[in-house]
């Protein structure tokens, strides 16, 4: 994963030996953030199995890696869990922050840990769904997989014995920002709003989107391909495609990408009753519903603030003694849950088929000599 943390070290350390040179710790933006307010060097399991630099079932630094890739083991932080207290405020940053010196600051977690955490996915059975620039399908685990072959994410969760399966489309409601900002010279609104137009133009194309399919690749993807070389694709445009069916496709597309994502954590073994979702893209009811449809999961939209900042907010609260468990304040059975329908999943079947024939037969293209000129080279 070109974008993870190693490979940039090992960029700087390439392109910058000056800097790597000098460095003394490494550390990720939030534990940077830690060691001005405290003095301490230390991360947390859910950022950083985000380094490639974890054994991620044991919960420790790999050393054989980082040996592998000539890492000096000093430079790397001290580890804990999420719900533990690391330091506290340092004189020196009160007085720029205005902070309480002595205010306990807790080592948190990464923003889709977080967000877990705050929307409750905290054991088996509940899944976390969101549709921001990219999207995030969540599940968590209360042991480590027993197959691991790389098309997913397998971290660590934010609390002590508990992981996590994810699944990331890089281009999520990323794509339909795109394709607003295309059209924008056709659109009677602007700005947010576009959104809002586009919808409901989407919503008058039938499912299945007038046999129009798109390919989400726009920013290339993560899951299931890990292909930064793949791009974006409208297939099966004919006379009769129209913007509304074109809109639809590419709120069916990003659902599709999600599906595979799924599908590979029910291979995988992980439970799927319920996915609480978060993000602006499911503000859309035309956009849940395709998701609910081609996911076969309800879905639970959560509240304004259900998300990371919430999440961190009881890492803090296990870590000082404020909670004694991290379910707190949300009545989840409360909640609706928007089903699927039977007549929109079966719909979205072959259209599915389709969109996971296209990738397999395209991916030889993607990665020819000339497609860096053709596409744009993803490493300029």
């Amino acid at each position: 994963m070109a974008g993870f943390t190693a490979p940039k070290i090992l960029w700087i350390r390439r392109n910058w030996p000056d800097v790597y040179a000098r460095a003394a710790h490494l550390l990720v933006t939030k534990d940077f953030i830690r060691y001005r307010l405290t003095g301490d060097v230390v991360s947390e399991m859910s950022d950083a199995s985000g380094t490639l630099l974890l054994d991620v079932r044991e919960r420790r630094w790999a050393d054989d890696i980082i040996d592998e890739l000539g890492i000096a083991r000093s430079l790397l932080p001290a580890l804990v869990e999420g719900n533990e207290v690391t330091g506290r405020v340092h004189a020196a940053a009160a007085a720029w922050t205005g902070l309480v010196e002595g205010t306990p600051v807790v080592a948190g977690a990464g923003d889709n840990a977080a967000a877990a955490v705050g929307l409750g996915a905290l054991d088996p059975g509940v899944v976390t769904l969101s549709i921001g620039t990219s999207g995030v399908i969540f599940a968590p685990l209360d042991r480590y997989p027993s197959v691991v072959d790389g098309r997913l994410h397998v971290f660590c969760h934010a609390l002590p014995g508990r992981w996590h399966l994810m699944s990331v489309t890089m281009a999520a409601g990323g794509s339909l920002h795109w394709f607003r900002d295309v059209i924008a010279p056709l659109l009677p609104v602007q700005g947010d709003a576009g959104y809002e137009w586009l919808t409901e133009r989407a919503g008058r194309a039938a499912p299945g989107a007038g046999g129009v399919v798109f390919l989400p690749y726009l920013s290339g993807e993560r899951t299931p391909h890990a292909d930064p070389n793949a791009r974006g694709v409208f297939y099966g445009l004919h006379m009769s495609t129209g913007l509304d069916q074109m809109a639809r496709a590419v709120l069916e597309g990003v659902a599709f990408s999600q599906r595979q994502g799924l599908d590979l954590m029910r291979e995988a073994g992980a439970a799927t009753t319920v996915a609480r979702g978060a993000g602006g893209g499911l503000s859309s009811p035309l956009w849940r519903q395709i998701l609910a449809d081609a996911l076969g999961v309800g879905l639970q939209l959560a509240g304004p603030g259900m998300g990371a900042a919430r999440g961190a907010a009881i890492l803090g609260g296990l870590a000082v003694g404020l909670y004694s468990t991290p379910e707190v304040g949300m009545d989840w059975d409360a909640e609706p849950i928007q089903a699927p329908k039977k007549e929109g999943a079966l719909a979205l079947e072959a259209p599915f088929r389709i969109y996971s024939a296209l990738y397999p037969r395209l991916q030889p293209v993607f990665d020819a000599p000339t497609a860096p000129a053709l596409f744009g080279s993803v490493h300029d």
